[in-house]
């Protein structure tokens, strides 16, 4: 949460820069590049940092070191200043999803993982990214009246605090923790939650952030209609597990169990040659379906602020508006991981439940954008956005089921690849951006003073050809066919 509490911030900084230094898009858009290249190739290096010194020392740290970015970016006054910080944040966020991964396994019971990480990667991140803007710019800038860079410190200041309070809470294992008891560290090690047990535990947390949304925002019959059936398709498995537990308490086999050869011995793992990945038809199209879906969302990090600021909206307005359309993410991805679930069972096809969701997700998504960007009013193109962004992000549980399906055992391998392609097209789409921008922008005299008039149109014309391209290549894998079936 606050790894995209942090990041989020540069859809507010964008529109200030511009403002105060007379950046171009396309230096804009440079500035905002170099994080994703750092971030891009930081990645397995920190993962292999992590490994070797802990989460501990290692996580509590870049967290503390990206938060100083932030501020070193709050205090910077020339462009090249601006890069080197927003290198500096890069580098340090890149090691925090590798981290993360090490403590999920580490700390958590097999059977409670993937819930787990489902609710790290999509709800919280998009709900942390959410909460940026609306904090930043409606209540920091908006209602208190501080400067864009007094706001950021105040947010670095969340980060560095937090960074101090892990380092001195966390432990790298359940062993190494006096407060856990040997009968937790053997539920951890071995143990079996009933289904549902962990989204039953995170309940509270869903609820406040739906009533939360339904207290800041305007809502009309679409939006609280899909609030409602997130909240509802989240709320289904927790409840389920509740009513069973009390009529049935047989234990069940887990899934992760981890398997063993006739002879009683462990299986031994082999390490999957990037040269058959490589050579996989659906893998290949996978990689290529990341890159540009990946590059195409990457507006709503980097552009969404400008957008709204040119519209006339208040920084007040802009942080709200700004935050919707990750809302909107943050239940699309519980929808879609629920939905994807009831279509494996309801096809009977695990190959063509994968191929669906995922090009429904990007084809309306696709329909939705042209319909938003028709809007007017930023309130009405916000709201829009909230939809595009609801159906869009319900391919994100397919993504990941698809590199279990492909990987096997060697998922963790799959999806980091697949990771770091979708980083690539963070690194590159914006690139074409800010030259796009600038090609349909023009200069007016606006009350004795030269402004610049940027046409967005065409970059949400580009976004929706991206998601388009992605949709149709879903129909085309076949998560049926592992790279390496040995392994699988």
């Amino acid at each position: 949460m606050i790894l995209y509490f942090h990041r989020y911030t540069w859809a507010i900084i964008r529109p200030q820069l511009e403002k105060e230094y007379g950046f171009s898009n396309t230096e804009l858009e440079q500035i905002f590049a170099f994080f994703n290249f750092t971030y891009g190739i930081g990645q397995i290096p920190g993962g292999i940092v992590s490994d070797i010194f802990g989460a501990h020392i290692f996580l509590g740290s870049i967290i503390g070191l990206w938060s100083l970015a932030l501020i070193c970016f709050a205090l910077a006054g020339s462009f090249w200043v601006f890069c080197g910080s927003r290198l500096i944040f890069g580098l340090a966020q890149a090691g925090a999803y590798p981290s993360l991964n090490t403590i999920s396994s580490i700390w958590f019971a097999p059977s409670s993982r993937t819930t787990l990480q489902g609710f790290v990667a999509s709800f919280s991140g998009r709900i942390g990214g959410a909460l940026a803007p609306l904090i930043m710019a409606t209540v920091l800038m908006g209602h208190c009246g501080f400067s864009w860079r007094t706001a950021l410190i105040i947010m670095a200041s969340v980060g560095i605090f937090f960074a101090a309070a892990f380092l001195v809470l966390f432990r790298n294992s359940p062993y190494l923790d006096k407060r856990v008891n040997k009968e937790e560290r053997a539920l951890i090690k071995n143990g079996y939650e009933k289904k549902g047990r962990v989204a039953w535990t995170l309940t509270p947390i869903v609820i406040a952030t739906f009533v939360l949304c339904l207290w800041l925002f305007k809502l009309n019959w679409i939006t609280v209609s899909l609030m409602i059936v997130g909240l509802f398709l989240f709320l289904t498995p927790g409840v389920k597990a509740f009513f069973s537990s009390l009529v049935n308490n047989k234990h069940e086999p887990d899934p992760n169990e981890t398997e063993q050869t006739i002879d009683g011995a462990k299986p031994k793992k082999r390490i999957l040659k990037f040269s058959k990945a490589a050579k996989h038809r659906s893998y290949q199209l996978l990689v290529f379906q990341q890159f540009s879906n990946a590059g195409a969302d990457i507006v709503y990090t980097s552009v969404l602020g400008s957008v709204f600021a040119s519209k006339g909206s208040s920084i007040a307005e802009i942080g709200v508006y700004a935050s919707l359309p990750l809302f909107g993410g943050a239940i699309g991805g519980y929808v879609g991981g629920y939905l994807n679930d009831f279509a494996i069972k309801a096809f009977r096809s695990r190959r063509w439940a994968r191929s669906s969701m995922g090009f429904l997700g990007k084809a309306l998504a696709t329909v939705c954008l042209y319909t938003a960007i028709t809007q007017h009013s930023a309130e009405s193109l916000a709201w829009g956005l909230f939809v595009v962004k609801f159906f869009s992000d319900w391919s994100q549980p397919t993504v990941w089921g698809t590199c279990t399906d492909l990987g096997g055992k060697n998922a963790g391998t799959v999806f980091s690849i697949v990771n770091t392609t979708g980083n690539f097209g963070g690194l590159v789409i914006p690139l074409v951006v800010g030259p796009l921008l600038d090609h349909y922008s023009t200069f007016e005299m606006v009350n004795g003073v030269q402004e610049r008039i940027t046409d967005y149109g065409p970059m949400f014309v580009m976004v929706g050809i991206m998601y388009m391209i992605s949709a149709v290549v879903w129909l085309f894998i076949n998560c049926t066919k592992p790279i390496d079936p040995e392994e699988a």
